[in-house]
């Protein structure tokens, strides 16, 4: 007999992968175990790629659509829900359907004082350790264990890079806006490059690693960007190549998250702005390189500190940055 168990995770990406790993938990733990994941346009389609989800539903818009969206859902008895991204329509569907075991998780210390008699336990973010904590917490609730492999939990879903990626031994550098000042959150540290600095970086990348190098990006192209096409050999619409001595660099233009996925699998370790590609590289048990602003400091490590293999760099001009990073490679 099935173990219905229905997750809310009506945001993004990067968020659903940290989450994944009490799914993969679960579905480990309990034999019988078919998970729903209730989602987001942003991460709808990328969950139903994992072969450890059961059913996938794309949140509705419509006002009717969501009244008949309830009653389907509501047709089955779940051994626990979790609105996991603490969003108020995520909550009132929780409060309403029936299950044994019900979690929160959420930012709002409001819903902790006003929600607390529906839920077996909400978990307030700052009140909170960690993330990992609070996923061991909710599975010692439900008489669960925990066990490390369940950190990568991407680690025996088969990808094929064969066709993507044109080279074995590469490492990534995932170059999005979140390097670009002008295309990130003003307030953070500048680390945009000029671009002789950002070519002597991965010059030094290369020679120091001896390997070759994948250099990925955002959905935004910039200068850097565009210097880089222009001394590099096009292979196809989106590829390029350039060589450095015996190695060489491809510059992949506006991949989507299935490439980026496809591509980390297969890297010997990842240098990236905080987000979505190293929750993916911690899933594979990728080394990881990662910058983030010193002042989200406590937010991240909350958020980071299960990641195996990670060493983190706070935002500052990229002359200091990068040579901080070639020195830890």
């Amino acid at each position: 007999m099935k173990s219905n168990y229905l997750f809310f995770r009506t945001d993004r990406i990067g968020d659903f992968l940290v989450s994944a790993i009490l799914m993969k938990s679960i579905k480990r733990d309990d034999q019988d175990a078919y998970l729903t994941v209730v989602a987001s346009k942003k991460n709808y389609f990328y969950i139903k790629t994992l072969n450890f989800i059961d059913e996938v539903h794309l949140y509705p818009e419509n006002f009717i659509k969501k009244i008949i969206f309830f009653f389907n859902l509501n047709k089955k008895k779940y051994k626990a829900i979790f609105a996991l991204d603490g969003k108020k329509r995520s909550i009132y569907f929780t409060i309403f359907l029936k299950s044994k075991f019900k979690f929160l998780m959420t930012t709002k210390q409001l819903y902790k004082k006003i929600f607390s008699f529906f839920f077996k336990k909400i978990y307030l973010f700052f009140e909170s350790q960690n993330k990992l904590e609070e996923i061991k917490n909710i599975l010692d609730k439900m008489n669960m264990s925990f066990k490390n492999q369940d950190l990568n939990f991407l680690s025996d879903v088969a990808i094929s890079s064969k066709n993507l990626v044109p080279v074995s031994n590469y490492f990534v550098l995932h170059f999005d806006e979140k390097w670009i000042h002008e295309d990130y959150i003003k307030k953070y540290t500048s680390i945009e490059p000029s671009f002789d600095n950002f070519d002597l970086f991965i010059k030094k990348l290369i020679a120091k690693t001896n390997n070759n190098l994948i250099i990925t990006t955002g959905v935004k192209n910039n200068e850097i960007i565009n210097n880089l096409k222009n001394r590099s050999k096009k292979i196809h619409e989106n590829l390029y190549e350039a060589k450095f001595n015996e190695k060489r660099m491809y510059l992949y233009i506006n991949i989507d998250f299935f490439e980026l996925k496809s591509i980390i699998k297969e890297c010997l370790f990842i240098i990236t702005c905080h987000g979505a590609s190293t929750h993916l590289a911690s899933a594979f048990n990728k080394k990881i390189f990662d910058v983030y602003d010193y002042s989200q400091k406590n937010f991240y490590k909350k958020w980071n500190s299960h990641i195996q293999n990670y060493t983190y760099f706070y935002r500052e001009n990229f002359i200091d940055l990068s040579n901080k990073i070639l020195h830890k490679i």
